[in-house]
């Protein structure tokens, strides 16, 4: 098999037109196609027709930066500045919108200039990604033919917002085909997550845009996307198993002539890591890797409350849990953690959530590791990724605590599987703070 490309870091969204490409107009209008083709992006265009013409038609006294980790918009007036501007992202995956009258002379000395920036380097074949965007069809068509396999036109917003979604989603998937063939299976789980929220909102994008047909149809990849998740899931989890065992194994070849004292065994590698425990019984998180996203994959969703007490069941552990218990109320609740969760000593920190919550009555009995109660609302959701990042913020401090102790004995492979893991869990805190960035922007604007 050939090497596969490196997958597109930085996808640019260029916007060039007379009208829209003023830093303080049609703010709303950018945005919506900014949040909404970002699949990390946790803002999207509402379904509905009323909320849509609201946010792209409103007008703004403000100017505002499209920029995230993945994602960015610039918008231009002027042919040569966008043309410049182009010429430093040349090797960045860019998608291009325009006018018309701006697109007959700057798509010309595009495709002279950037071809290779519009053209799939797996297969050679151009992205269709130049997008025209204007009143008169009929006057686009006459001169875009000739460049007929890179240019889609539309006349209506909502209309290329939808082909846009659309043609992202199924990037990302051709993507994960070829990471999930080539055993690259941590790349292949995000980009088929970028994919499916993709995939979803193009469908409400269908409903929005023929409302006769208001019921949502699920697109038919989803399923297939599902699919390839829990194979590349899987593979990731018995790679890490791997992993673990590998280490055991020098581990004990280390200390098998280590003094034992009494019953206690020092714990193995990384064996009493902070790890992050979501107790869910009755099922209220209804799409984890959206709920939970960047941190679904350090979570152990647990369901069942016997798998969760045998888990714990540890010393060596330690577990920071997130509790949801919709159907208790506030009296029954504390028998439950007494029964349930006090008992262990794996667990080090935990955070309650459940209907109507007080939690006062709760750390009097519960002690210092309750750090907090939650009444479940529609911010249930946000809250328990903020337990995620205080978790994952633990397990960095531990990686570096323990980085430095190896590297301190001259045990420099060891050091490195504790750096290796702390870069890997900082990268996820950078997504989080990204996301929280745009969910923090968009309440403002709204």
């Amino acid at each position: 098999m050939s090497k596969l490309p490196h997958l597109p870091e930085k996808y640019n969204i260029v916007w060039l037109d007379a009208h829209i490409g003023q830093l303080d107009f049609c703010v709303q209008l950018k945005r919506a196609f900014f949040t909404h083709v970002d699949p990390e992006s946790g803002q999207e265009v509402s379904p509905t027709n009323q909320d849509i013409d609201q946010f792209i038609l409103n007008q703004s006294d403000f100017s505002a930066t499209f920029d995230s980790f993945h994602f960015s918009l610039r918008t231009f007036t002027n042919v040569e500045a966008c043309l410049n501007y182009i010429d430093e992202i040349q090797n960045h995956r860019i998608i291009f919108i325009t006018s018309s009258i701006l697109g007959e002379p700057a798509v010309e000395q595009l495709i002279k200039r950037y071809a290779h920036s519009f053209t799939n380097a797996r297969t050679n074949e151009p992205y269709n990604s130049i997008y025209i965007f204007c009143a008169d069809i009929s006057r686009a068509v006459q001169w875009a033919r000739s460049h007929r396999n890179y240019i889609q036109i539309f006349d209506i917003e909502t209309d290329l917002l939808a082909r846009l979604t659309r043609d992202l989603a199924d990037e990302f998937f051709e993507h994960a085909e070829e990471r999930l063939e080539a055993n690259d299976d941590k790349a292949a789980i995000e980009r088929l997550s970028w994919s499916k929220s993709l995939f979803i909102r193009y469908d409400k994008l269908i409903c929005l845009s023929e409302p006769e047909n208001q019921k949502l149809k699920p697109s038919k990849i989803l399923k297939e996307i599902d699919e390839m998740l829990d194979i590349a899931e899987k593979r990731v989890r018995q790679q890490q198993e791997n992993t673990s065992d590998e280490v055991s194994k020098v581990m004990k070849m280390v200390s098998k002539d280590a003094l034992v004292l009494g019953s206690a065994y020092p714990p193995q590698l990384f064996e009493d890591e902070p790890t992050l425990i979501i107790f869910d019984h009755d099922g209220y998180l209804v799409d984890p890797p959206i709920d939970l996203k960047p941190f679904t994959r350090i979570a152990n969703i647990i369901n069942n409350q016997t798998t969760f007490t045998e888990r714990l069941n540890y010393p060596n552990r330690s577990f920071i849990i997130a509790i949801i218990l919709p159907r208790l109320n506030p009296h029954q609740v504390l028998p439950f953690v007494q029964q349930n969760v006090l008992g262990y000593p794996s667990v080090q920190l935990f955070y309650l959530f459940f209907a109507n919550s007080n939690g006062n009555n709760l750390a009097a009995n519960c002690g210092p590791k309750l750090i907090e109660c939650h009444s479940i609302t529609s911010r249930a959701s946000a809250q328990t990724r903020v337990v995620c990042a205080r978790a994952n913020d633990l397990n960095i401090a531990y990686c570096e605590s323990h980085r430095v102790q190896y590297e301190n004995q001259g045990d420099n492979s060891v050091a490195n599987l504790f750096a290796e893991q702390k870069l890997d869990r900082v990268s996820l805190q950078l997504k989080y703070n990204q996301q929280l960035r745009r969910e923090f922007e968009q309440q403002l604007f709204e």
